[in-house]
């Protein structure tokens, strides 16, 4: 038990402890602790204890000292105990502090009667200590802050020092190199540094080592962090020998002769532990022989230079494996047994295990298990992707790695199980064993990938760049898709965190992208807006692009630049509805359409019901009567009462209010209208009134007017209730406050009412509501003029939110404003005279002929035709424009330019001056298609490239010239871009080759292959020039091929 523990496991609430901490305290001037930050934790709680003794046990105390002695002993608890530790010796972990405890500290209430002796003899010594202090406390306390001062800010410095700096010499050289090698910069580094590993390292020997260490022992005792007293000097004539007898030691005697180590501090680098590997010794005879040592230390109040109470071996662990569990170190080859023991001792994680010191660690688990866990440490200092690239080949030569494998790449439980011959329940059970051993680790390490800041999400490129090879890859990929704590989202090909795993990553985009689509959009003109909103609704890890694949592979239809929900429209005989549909009909609902039309042909003989089921639709609503969001009904299936209905319209004209939302209506005379009528929602009361009072309201989807000229919009009702209220308001409220207001006409207010914004998700906010006074109006305008200056004309709200948010965070806490997205409407709004706007662009007046971001690219950047993409990106950064923001300037970007090197794009205006030099290049490849009626782009230039001796020839330029001058060839390539390579092919016109699809499968036609494995079709397109990690994702829906178990076939 050390110091520190002692003196917070003493109670003070009774006498007995006040013996027990006088002792202690007399104690200090024998005793050294483990460095300052130990130390002043020490001095810490003495005063703290020696300061609640005087308070609760001032009558026990009287019995000893006088009242002046008293607060003596309390002052003594800031001068005295500082000063001395400093020149102690420690006594942690040792068999003395053991027989000192067994000595001194006494029983409850015995106080008087047990070693009462033993106490008076103390508290003597400690008053001839007090009466030193009585002489010398004002002087002393005078003097020690200062001293303290100096003494600390010395050694600070010294702390600080260079190692280049302070091992200079060329002798260091060496040392000079490792620890640059793995890390270490300043004295301070070194602090708890084992110099004698140093032997295992190239270059190093035992004199090298020592002069290393008396070097930095100087260089400490110069700079004022040890005293000279500190420094081991046992009697040069003290022998091995004089200590250890004979009788009792013959067996570590023998070793001694062995290794010639005859005096006393030749002991001072010999590894105690190493004596495992000398027959006869077991763990009791290695700690006896220990302790002999340690007790010969004290006895001259020295500390060992490889104390094994106080060094700890695994200090230096990487900060990423700090959180594993300590069942981690079975991955190192640390046996099972030595692990249990670690866990029964308390350690849980490997931080825990960091905190053990040598000695501690053997004592745990055993000199044998201490050695191998030292000698596997370096892959716990290293990061975590270490660990897991230790457990990725520890797992790959278990038994059953090969089953796991062919369900990582695809195969099906049963196709594994029927090649192993065993049953699918076994296989399963191998998989689920290897994914609960992988899955916390390569969590861990996929964390490690995550985007810098606050990004939730991981990018798959990031994770198969992680290790160099390509089954661990696709492991470490299906271990994170099988993982509940993130989502994998294919269409944007990366990984989000969960904040609990119960959460569905899928089910909450599907939402709020549903709510942005509603029943349709063009894709081209809402792709800005639709970044804009992914960003505010938290999903700016997806581009606009993925936004949209990601929908049409969950029931969205694309046509064209268009994405709609999966409705179709038809003509229908209100009859016929009456008949076949008494309920309604959904006439969104393609199978309705369908089986209306059949009925339509068979009972009317209408062969001209058109193919157009919008067209079709439109005639049949106009003879029924909307009954239900997209349900339509005849009139004669409608039950309402005439009477009810002119009370409702009564009602209406009673009221001030000119406009009625159809649910407010609904509210209002819901318990009538449930009783004695089947109308039971907004929709169907708003087709009923609209079926008997045709004329006598302006009816609108949601609404309905008295007056046509008084109308009252609903952004205006929400605008006004939002002011009410002063602050953010949320889409519930908003609700509950306007009956029968929807999700679309609540997002169709902020769309058409300028003053009124999405402040957060779900939650709405007017400008109007917004106040800063004029002092801070000034700031917020001169703060943009100074980015304006700075940029060109261009700031945006990023900047102007990082350049403010700290200075008036009070002011915006009282506006609401929590990110750059509010900050943008509040200064939108304050000075919309004086700039222009565009989230999240704010320029100076008539600087850019469109607030279009990819303008403003064109604007900064580019140069007689020519745009840099590496000087986009860097603008990029310097905007602090997000990553989806970039993805849609790479995009615009490919759309109106057409690459000619890695990192150049040439507008199609200027793409002849720049370019027409190369148009040979179209003779060459001309050439080359009759030998081969494909070429692959990549292997193409290079082999053009080494012909014509020109190095600017390149990939991106070759199709770039193809695509612009043409040639009597096509080009093909993935649907999936990766704009890091050209993966494009091109084929002979003539071949009529479709797509990548159509090429991949006439190349497997003619090597004779009908059928091929997903894995091999892999390696076969590798074979043929084409190096990939994963198929392009088209293959997998071709109309080509037919996927199943893990197979293409033709």
């Amino acid at each position: 038990m050390s110091i520190i523990e002692i003196l917070k496991e003493i109670n003070c609430e009774n006498s007995r402890n006040f013996y027990q901490l006088i002792f202690y305290y007399s104690f200090f001037s024998n005793v050294r602790l483990d460095g300052r930050a130990e130390a002043d934790q020490v001095v810490s709680l003495f005063k703290e204890q020696i300061q609640r003794i005087a308070a609760s046990c001032k009558d026990r105390a009287a019995e000893y000292f006088d009242q002046e002695e008293i607060e003596i002993i309390v002052d003594a608890g800031n001068v005295y105990p500082s000063r001395v530790i400093r020149n102690s010796v420690i006594l942690q972990e040792s068999s003395f502090i053991t027989e000192i405890e067994d000595q001194y500290v006494l029983d409850a209430g015995t106080a008087k009667e047990l070693r009462i002796k033993e106490v008076n003899e103390t508290i003597s010594l400690l008053k001839g200590k007090i009466g030193t202090l009585k002489t010398n406390s004002d002087s002393e306390t005078d003097n020690f802050s200062d001293e303290g001062e100096n003494y600390k800010e010395q050694s600070s410095r010294e702390e600080q020092r260079l190692i280049d700096d302070a091992f200079a010499d060329t002798a260091f050289g060496l040392f000079r190199t490792y620890c640059k090698n793995n890390g270490y910069k300043t004295l301070e580094d070194l602090h708890d540094f084992n110099f004698d590993r140093l032997i295992n390292a190239d270059g190093f020997g035992k004199t090298r080592i020592e002069k290393i260490k008396d070097k930095y022992e100087n260089l400490l005792i110069e700079g004022g962090m040890i005293e000279e007293s500190d420094t081991l000097q046992l009697p040069e004539n003290l022998l091995v020998t004089d200590y250890f007898e004979q009788n009792s030691f013959a067996k570590f005697l023998d070793v001694c002769e062995a290794e010639n180590l005859k005096n006393f501090r030749d002991l001072q680098t010999f590894d105690f532990f190493s004596l495992s590997e000398v027959k006869g010794f077991g763990d009791k005879k290695i700690f006896n022989v220990i302790n002999k040592y340690e007790n010969v230390l004290l006895k001259y109040h020295l500390e060992t230079a490889q104390s094994m109470s106080v060094y700890r071996p695994f200090s230096k662990l990487h900060d990423s494996n700090k959180k594993l569990p300590i069942d981690t170190l079975k991955y190192l080859d640390v046996r099972r047994s030595a692990i249990n023991s670690l866990i029964a001792a308390g350690c849980d994680t490997l931080e825990s295990l960091s905190r053990l010191s040598a000695r501690q660690c053997a004592e745990i688990i055993g000199v044998k298990n201490y050695r191998l866990l030292l000698n596997n440490v370096e892959p716990l200092e290293t990061g975590i992707s270490s660990i897991g690239e230790a457990l990725l080949d520890h797992i790959a030569q278990s038994e059953g790695y090969g089953a796991l494998l062919k369900r990582v790449y695809g195969d099906t439980f049963d196709m594994v199980a029927k090649e192993y011959q065993v049953t699918k329940q076994r296989v399963q059970q191998i998989e689920s064993g290897f994914l609960s051993s992988l899955s916390d680790i390569l969590y861990a390490v996929a964390l490690e990938q995550k985007e810098p800041g606050t990004a939730s999400y991981i990018h798959l490129e990031k994770i198969l760049d992680v290790y160099d090879n390509d089954d661990y890859d696709m492991i470490f990929q299906y271990t994170l898709c099988k993982d509940k704590r993130i989502a994998y989202i294919e269409e944007a090909e990366l990984f989000v965190l969960k904040e609990h795993e119960e959460d569905n990553i899928e089910e909450r985009i599907m939402e709020i992208l549903s709510e942005f689509v509603g029943e349709g959009i063009n894709i081209i003109e809402e792709s800005e807006r639709l970044t804009e909103y992914l960003e505010e609704n938290g999903l700016s890890y997806l581009s606009a692009e993925d936004a949209v694949a990601f929908l049409a592979a969950r029931g969205f239809y694309r046509t064209g630049e268009h994405l709609t929900k999966k409705k179709s429209y038809g003509y229908l005989c209100a009859k016929l509805v009456h008949k076949y549909f008494p309920k309604g009909i959904a006439v969104y609902q393609p199978e309705q359409l369908a089986l209306l039309k059949s009925y339509a042909r068979k009972e009317y003989d209408l062969e001209n019901v058109p193919d157009s089921d919008r067209a079709f639709g439109v005639q049949v609503m106009r003879n029924l009567v909307l009954w239900d969001r997209g349900v339509y009904i005849s009139i004669e299936d409608v039950n309402y009462t005439p009477s009810l209905m002119e009370d409702i319209v009564q009602y209406l004209y009673e009221q001030e209010q000119n406009t009625f939302l159809f649910g407010e209506i609904f509210e209002q005379f819901k318990a009538r209208l449930l009783l004695s009528t089947n109308i039971a929602n907004p929709y169907a009361l708003h087709g009923v009134l609209a079926y008997c009072y045709p004329n006598e309201f302006d009816y609108e989807r949601d609404r309905l007017s008295k007056d046509i000229h008084r109308k009252e919009s609903i952004s205006k009702r929400i605008e006004n209730l939002i002011l009410s209220y002063g602050v953010p308001v949320n889409r519930n409220i908003l609700k509950g406050q306007i009956s029968g207001v929807t999700d679309a006409m609540i997002l169709n207010a902020v769309m058409t009412n300028p003053h009124l914004t999405q402040w957060e998700h779900n939650v709405f906010y007017c400008v109007k509501n917004i106040y800063f006074d004029e002092s801070v109006k000034k700031e917020i305008f001169e703060t943009i003029l100074f980015y304006h200056k700075e940029y060109g004309g261009y700031c945006n709200e990023s900047l102007l939110y990082q350049a403010l948010k700290d200075k008036y965070a009070v002011q915006f806490k009282e506006n609401h404003i929590n990110n750059a997205q509010n900050l943008f409407y509040a200064v939108s709004y304050l000075f919309a005279d004086d700039f222009q706007f565009r989230r999240p662009h704010i320029a100076k007046k008539n600087k850019f002929k469109e607030l279009h971001t990819f303008t403003i690219i064109r604007d900064f950047v580019c140069h007689q035709g020519i745009i840099s993409r590496s000087e986009v990106l860097e603008l990029c950064k310097k905007f602090d424009w997000p990553d989806p923001t970039q993805y849609i300037v790479l995009k615009e970007m490919e759309e109106s330019f057409l690459r000619i090197s890695e990192d150049l794009y040439c507008d199609k205006t200027h793409f002849p001056q720049h370019a027409d030099e190369k148009r040979y290049i179209l003779n060459i490849l001309e050439k080359k298609l009759t030998d081969s009626w494909y070429l692959i782009t990549s292997k193409c230039s290079q082999e053009i490239a080494a012909e014509c001796n020109d190095e600017t020839i390149n990939p991106f330029l070759i199709e770039s010239l193809v695509l612009y001058y043409g040639m009597e060839c096509k080009i093909v390539k993935p649907l999936t871009k990766d704009r890091r390579y050209i993966k494009s092919v091109l084929v002979e016109k003539h071949r009529n080759i479709e797509n990548y699809s159509h090429f991949v499968k006439t190349l497997l036609e003619e090597a004779g292959i009908n059928e091929i494995r997903e894995s091999e079709l892999i390696q076969f397109l590798r074979n043929h020039g084409m190096p990939m990690k994963l198929l392009p994702k088209e293959l997998y829906s071709s109309n080509y091929f037919r996927y199943e178990d893990g197979c293409f076939c033709i």
